[in-house]
């Protein structure tokens, strides 16, 4: 008995039409001078398809399915017809080189299918991505671990054929484990997805090329780059709304050997909710620094590195001490939080908008309060030292690797040394340390080489009865890793600080325009301020931090030699 099965026989009907019509499609393309293709088992070229719109492309019989710098490739079932010769003519009215490919309806109908994830991506409002009640909202509402959060991207990204909702699950990822940047480059064997989290760079997952070049697009055209422009590096922003509040995102992207690199910098506005407080000061240090911060008039300099969070300890500074009686202006390099009842302007130097310019303009506002982003040429450190002197309160950053090293910077600047005692106030230096995950932190006893290295460090801490209940620990805690800080043993972050007060003795010596060590050494003997290396072991000692951490960030052995001279 002979069953007939008609499902089978339909499948098999229809592998034999398209092998008959790839037959054809192959035949007439012998017959010509074109190369025959096969879309259906290729990966199309969302960037190259999107230069076509799908009514032209779908009357031409044409697609657009791949280009390597300015050379495209288009495929088609009658090259020589009116609507492909048109198509060509306008992408090499636009720089573009086409080649024509011979296509079937077969191939022509998988690159069609394509425009959907086009078409989704142009319906959304450009520059903004808005999370309605979905996974990624249920998300970032449950708390969840980093291990939830890496769960959750690799299988959107795996399993999600919606673009937006690919960019959502990523965002909302770095949103939820606080990451500050989101890194998906392209390597020769894999596309690699990764966060920086507390600082460093963590790999979160691994995903094809086909996903690779959907988020490309649908990032470039949220953040209003160009999608043909694959050989030169574009910026661009856009926003991610979650119930009516909205997350910046700035993004970059720069060709590299596999592909383009993208760069997501995600401005978590929860930066905002820092206060002096929590930003880690010991307390007799947050009492001191309010004081100076207070003072009617002068210079407030923060140094540190990039990313040091020196941008977020002024904020919190200008949230204190802004008041409705007092006008405050920004000039920033961006602008990348916004600060209620406070102007904020942003420097453009390809347009000639420097933070020099800005400074003389907001001058001109009869503020109270300016804080510059940055100090970095002559003409503004001058303009910022006169408006300190002329009674303003001054707040900015300066790149130097410690407090002392800001005033022989300041002296390089072309500052004279016998201004800075009257224009500056305090000068601080700042790092960032992760602190150690609750969850799984580990006491264990302090190790011989660590005992020997903290006592090297704290054997001269000024004040030393302040903090006797922390100096007689003889444990500490060291990172071990769980689900919640996804095995890295740590979670958050806390500054360490040092400052210099510019009181009269210090004043007259910068007028001698001393070394950075000799500042260093008179600041500690009379000021009895913490270093760096002396507040970050307090830290250690209290179970914040671990000695791990204190190197990296750190330079001890620095450190070390500074106390002993």
């Amino acid at each position: 008995m002979v069953l007939f099965n008609e499902t089978d026989q339909k499948k098999k009907l229809s592998t034999f039409r398209k092998k008959e019509e790839e037959h054809l499609a192959r035949q007439k393309a012998s017959q010509s001078n074109y190369t025959y293709v096969d879309l259906t088992g290729m990966s199309i070229d969302t960037d190259a398809l999107g230069l076509i719109d799908e009514k032209t492309a779908r009357a031409a019989n044409a697609a657009v399915f791949g280009s390597v710098d300015k050379n495209v490739q288009i495929a088609a079932r009658e090259p020589d017809s009116d609507g492909v010769q048109s198509i060509i003519y306008k992408l090499k009215k636009s720089g573009w080189n086409p080649k024509v490919y011979i296509a079937s309806s077969t191939s022509l109908e998988k690159a069609f299918s394509y425009y959907d994830d086009i078409s989704k991506t142009q319906r959304s409002e450009k520059g903004k991505v808005s999370f309605s009640d979905n996974p990624a909202t249920e998300l970032l509402e449950s708390d969840p671990s980093r291990k939830e959060v890496v769960d959750f991207i690799t299988d959107t990204l795996e399993n999600s054929k919606d673009t937006t909702k690919m960019v959502q699950a990523v965002v909302a990822g770095a949103i939820a484990v606080k990451a500050s940047d989101v890194h998906i480059e392209a390597g020769e064997n894999e596309i690699s997805v990764r966060m920086r989290i507390d600082g460093v760079l963590q790999k979160i997952t691994t995903i094809p090329k086909k996903i690779y070049n959907l988020l490309l697009s649908r990032i470039k055209l949220l953040s209003d780059m160009k999608l043909n422009i694959k050989e030169e590096a574009q910026d661009g922003r856009f926003s991610i709304r979650v119930k009516g509040n909205d997350t910046e995102v700035r993004s970059s992207v720069v060709p590299s050997a596999y592909g383009e690199a993208i760069v997501m910098r995600v401005l978590n506005k929860s930066a905002l909710d820092v206060t002096m407080e929590n930003l880690g000061m010991q307390p007799n240090f947050l009492r001191l620094i309010r004081h100076e911060i207070n003072r009617p008039k002068g210079l407030i300099l923060n140094t540190g590195p990039t990313g040091s969070g020196k941008t977020t300890t002024l904020y919190s500074f200008l949230k204190e001490i802004n008041k409705p009686g007092v006008k405050t202006i920004t000039i920033e390099n961006p602008v990348e939080y916004h600060l209620d009842g406070i102007v904020q302007t942003q420097v453009d130097p390809d347009d000639g908008y420097t933070f020099h310019d800005g400074l003389k303009a907001a001058m001109r506002q009869d503020p109270d309060i300016i804080m510059v982003g940055e100090i970095r040429d002559n003409d503004t450190a001058q303009t910022a030292v006169q408006a300190s002197l002329t009674g303003h309160r001054v707040l900015s950053t300066l790149h130097t690797n410690d407090a002392a090293g800001t005033f022989p910077r300041l002296v390089e600047l072309g500052i004279k040394e016998n201004l800075l005692g009257q224009a500056v106030n305090v000068v601080m230096a700042q790092r960032l340390l992760r602190t150690l995950c609750d969850k799984c932190k580990e006491k264990v006893a302090i190790a011989e080489a660590d005992k020997e290295l903290i006592e090297a460090i704290v054997k001269d801490i000024p004040n030393p009865d302040e903090y006797k209940d922390t100096l007689s620990k003889d444990y500490v805690y060291h990172a071990t890793g769980c689900d919640e800080c996804n095995d890295s043993g740590y979670r958050g972050r806390i500054g360490v600080f040092e400052a210099i007060i510019v009181d009269d003795a210090v004043s007259q010596l910068v007028q001698k325009n001393p070394s950075d060590r000799k500042i260093r050494a008179h600041a500690s003997e009379k000021q009895h301020l913490l270093t760096m290396a002396q507040d970050g072991i307090l830290k250690v000692l209290s179970g914040k931090t671990d000695v791990a951490e204190l190197k990296r960030v750190i330079d001890i052995d620095d450190s070390i030699q500074n106390v002993i001279l």
